[in-house]
């Protein structure tokens, strides 16, 4: 599901940012694939500390 929104905000706009989280723990969650076309991405449940972190360093890429 993730993946296909991001294929649609991609091809709407070119160069947005996108965190994923998922709450699978397994191959389920993409996570490999995801980590690999360079996205952030946390594991549920998380802090409001990590969250805030994850954005930040997500914003912070160029």
């Amino acid at each position: 599901m993730g993946e296909e929104l991001e294929k649609k905000l991609l091809k709407h706009k070119p160069g947005i940012r996108v965190l994923f989280a998922s709450g699978y723990s397994d191959e389920k969650s993409g996570r490999r694939i995801i980590q690999e076309r360079g996205y952030s991405y946390l594991q549920k449940p998380y802090s409001l500390s990590n969250l805030l972190k994850a954005v930040g360093e997500e914003l912070e890429k160029k």
